[in-house]
């Protein structure tokens, strides 16, 4: 739960899977990055050392993204050779993060820097954002840089364990077949829905209005939204419903689990995936 909320800082939850990314690697003696995947085709070559070029339109933007963020903050030296394979769908279940997370913290260690969870999970997503393009915000990287098995994950990155009470449950993953790139999709537009949302209320308000970038639905009390939303144009007032609307759900979702009340938690998890498909982040307008 937490769908489309994550990059407007609002509370999120997520679970951690035992499927992901493979990267087998060797550190190189030089500074050049070569990469094999078992999933794309190409072979992927570029120097740690040297600035990061402009996207090449193909998967070794992931790991040019990876090195744009690290080099931000430090001095990269040793490249590495390796090969790359993903037991997650394309386009799916955070392959994207997966992916960057596997190539920040391979790079990290060939040049022997030492990285906290949280830093990785921050690094992914500043690649993600800044070089890939997608505005996203923390959920699937701190699923998976945070997760821990049997806990349920919270924004404050607080590990929520699993009840003794609960009762067994499977957890079901159904793969349509087809796959998509969330940077041909809608996503970066309702980021900038939710945004604009949050400055029309603001505007109602007299609200001193920060830059965009700046702006975010959790800076918004769910009161002053209230005052407003018939006033605004009914696409931003319906993004602004999902967001608050969410924030419930994570909260109940949190207390489900905690009790070991799978019904409870199952029902609210519905509830998300209808709230995303008519107010949030789909085509419904």
């Amino acid at each position: 739960m937490g769908a489309h909320v994550d990059h407007q800082k609002g509370l999120v939850t997520g679970f951690a899977i035992d499927k992901g990314v493979d990267l087998w690697f060797d550190v190189r003696e030089d500074s050049l990055v070569v990469l094999d995947s078992q999933t794309f085709t190409g072979h992927v070559e570029f120097d740690i050392a040297m600035p990061t070029l402009v996207k090449q339109g193909n998967w070794g933007d992931y790991a040019r993204g990876a090195k744009f963020a690290l080099q931000k903050r430090f001095k990269l030296e040793k490249g590495i050779e390796g090969t790359i394979k993903g037991s997650l769908p394309v386009g799916g279940l955070s392959s994207s993060a997966a992916v960057l997370i596997a190539y920040v913290m391979a790079f990290a260690k060939a040049n022997n820097i030492t990285l906290a969870a949280f830093e990785v999970m921050k690094i992914a997503s500043e690649a993600e954002r800044e070089y890939i393009g997608l505005n996203n915000g923390l959920l699937d990287q701190a699923c998976i840089a945070l997760g821990k098995k049997d806990h349920c994950e919270s924004n404050e990155y607080r590990l929520i364990p699993k009840a003794d009470n609960m009762p067994d449950f499977e957890l079901g993953i159904f793969f349509s077949g087809l796959t998509r790139s969330l940077m041909s999709s809608d996503y970066n537009l309702r980021v900038t829905e939710c945004k604009t949302a949050a400055w029309i209320v603001q505007s109602y308000e007299n609200v001193p209005l920060k830059t965009h970038e700046k702006t975010f639905l959790r800076d918004v009390p769910e009161s002053s939204f209230k005052r407003n939303r018939d006033n605004m144009p009914p696409r931003f007032a319906r993004r602004a419903d999902h967001f608050y609307s969410e924030h419930k759900r994570v909260r109940e979702g949190i207390t489900a689990w905690e009790t070991g009340n799978l019904e409870w938690f199952g029902s609210l998890s519905k509830a998300s995936c209808e709230s995303s498909i008519h107010t949030g982040a789909h085509r419904h307008l």
